[in-house]
């Protein structure tokens, strides 16, 4: 029986994942996210409360692990404000105090999070690299529908230099085989739901608002309380849009798939792309450019994200009567139709890129590798990656090996399993996988640093 430390991120599934896993281990729970913890105490279960710690006013220089740590949450990267930086870097301090002297009390063999850029996730990170402890990184999966991602190192979609180290080096690399457990039956839970009073006093207590805006800075975006209020009613009127008809073209198109305007500033963005209106802005004329002088022109569709409806305005779509802007059509038929498939980072591309069809990319994502996809080096070069792309011929050999390599060291095969509706079946595997990464680390080190490289 092993201990395990749990951070959780998503409230439903956390809490049954850390059940189920309490038929075989001691399960922690800690949370950074004040309404995860109030989720938990409505289940009476205790939960470790991150959120609640009240960092020093000040601390000593940061070592290096500290200052990567940092380096690795999104709400420092995006940061454009000093005193938010600064708050952060308390907020570390006070973290990896907590995280250390817990890890250590309760002897800590595992430790399972969401992988998400949060601050919590980071600095438990590099503390079980220090005291030789495994992560276990979980994922909605990169195959829709199909997967979810399982791992023991953090999967950093956005970091291209890496995910060429790794697959360069796949020879030497060591695969966590899952191990069979007991089985446990349905294992069905039916939660509680916080009120709706006691959730409107944690959000006064505990997330942004216009009077208290220091802590806890560790929750991306950062939004005010009326804010995040406008953003969730616009997340919920983009889900009540009545789906489209798919557009009827009788030329060959050119698929553009939109994201929200947040990722700009969420990721290395070396283009400057502003957001998703300058993102189209900037592909229309290129599109242009190559039909004047093509004998078949390309017609241009540009998918908005189903919720992040409302990213390109109506005026702004007005003075682009050519193109074919829609929202609530189905992507995949639009993917299988498509001549080329432009993206920032979405990971439509990745979708495109299993239909073999060719993709550019105009910032970080995993897929953008030699023989893979196109990503575009300058602006300058932007209509000459678009050209080059669509005379390219797709590698498959490339992308197969690609596809491979990440359901051999980071995805489970989860037919209809998802974070909303976990089947018992579907935990047994996540189990089975973890139980494989534990017993692979009595015999020698599993944190990234050590074998990834």
């Amino acid at each position: 029986m092993a201990s395990i430390l749990l951070l959780a991120h998503k409230k439903y599934f956390d809490f049954t994942l850390g059940s189920f896993l309490k038929n075989f281990h001691r399960v922690f729970f800690m949370t950074s996210d004040p309404m995860t913890g109030l989720f938990f105490a409505c289940q009476a279960e205790p939960i470790h409360e991150l959120f609640a710690i009240k960092p020093a006013s000040d601390h000593p220089p940061l070592p290096a692990s500290r200052l990567r740590a940092l380096k690795n949450t999104e709400a420092y990267a995006t940061a454009d404000s000093p005193e938010l930086k600064k708050a952060v870097e308390r907020l570390c301090v006070a973290y990896f105090d907590h995280l250390t002297k817990f890890i250590d009390q309760n002897q800590i063999d595992l430790i399972i999070t969401q992988d998400m850029p949060y601050l919590d996730v980071a600095c438990a990170t590099e503390v079980a690299i220090e005291r030789n402890i495994p992560v276990c990184y979980l994922g909605t999966g990169l195959f829709r529908r199909e997967t979810m991602t399982v791992g023991f190192e953090r999967l950093l979609p956005t970091d291209v230099q890496t995910w060429a180290r790794r697959l360069a080096n796949e020879a030497g690399r060591r695969t966590i085989e899952p191990v069979t457990i007991p089985a446990t039956g349905e294992n069905r839970i039916s939660p509680r739901k916080p009120s709706g009073l006691m959730t409107f006093l944690y959000s006064l207590r505990y997330l942004r608002n216009p009077r208290w805006t220091q802590t806890p800075p560790d929750q991306a975006p950062a939004r005010t309380l009326l804010e995040e209020q406008k953003h969730k009613l616009r997340k919920k009127h983009s889900r009540k849009i009545p789906p489209e008809p798919q557009p009827a073209l009788e030329k060959p198109f050119v698929l553009l798939t939109l994201q929200g305007n947040e990722i700009c500033r969420q990721v290395e963005n070396p283009l400057g792309i502003r957001d998703m209106e300058h993102l189209c802005a900037l592909i229309i004329p290129a599109i242009r450019e190559i039909n004047a002088g093509a004998s078949q022109p390309l017609a241009l569709i540009v998918k908005e994200h189903p919720n992040r409806a409302g990213v390109i305005s109506a005026g702004f779509k007005e003075r682009y009567p050519d193109v074919h802007f829609v929202t609530k059509t189905s992507i995949e038929p639009l993917l299988e139709q498509a001549r080329l498939v432009i993206t920032f980072n979405s990971l439509s591309g990745f979708e495109a890129l299993q239909r073999y069809k060719p993709v550019v990319t105009l910032g970080p994502v995993f897929f953008a590798q030699p023989e893979i996809c196109f990503p575009v080096a300058t602006l300058e070069d932007l209509a000459a990656t678009i050209k080059q792309a669509l005379a390219a011929t797709v590698s498959r050999a490339a992308i197969g090996h690609l596809v491979a390599f990440l359901k051999r060291h980071f995805e489970l095969e989860c037919p209809g399993f998802s974070r909303k509706n976990p089947s018992a079946a579907g935990l047994e595997m996540i189990a089975s996988k973890i139980e494989g990464g534990l017993r692979m680390a009595k015999h020698e080190p599993l944190h990234p640093e050590s074998w990834t490289a």
